[in-house]
C-alpha cells in the first residue's frame, strides 16, 4: 500500500447510488464529488431521464480507478 490509501470498488460503487458524488468522495476525489452531485442533481431537476443516466455513469466512475490510489 505504498501508493496511498485503498478503497473498496464496492463500497464507492454502493455510496454513489445512495447518494452521487459520494463514492468518489470516499476515494478523496473532492472536486469530481462535487460536480458529480451538482450535475446529477441539475439533471434529476431537468427531467428524470437525464438525471438516471448521470446517476448510472457516475457510479461506473465510482467503480473505475486505481484501489490504491
Amino acid at each position: 500500500m505504498a501508493g496511498g490509501k485503498r478503497w473498496n470498488r464496492f463500497v464507492a460503487g454502493l455510496l454513489s447510488l445512495l447518494i452521487p458524488g459520494q463514492g468518489q468522495l470516499y476515494k478523496s476525489q473532492l472536486f469530481n464529488a462535487i460536480v458529480w452531485f451538482v450535475v446529477t442533481a441539475i439533471g434529476y431537476a431537468a427531467f428524470v431521464f437525464p438525471g438516471i443516466l448521470l446517476h448510472i455513469i457516475c457510479i461506473i466512475g465510482a467503480l473505475k480507478g486505481d484501489e490504491y490510489s
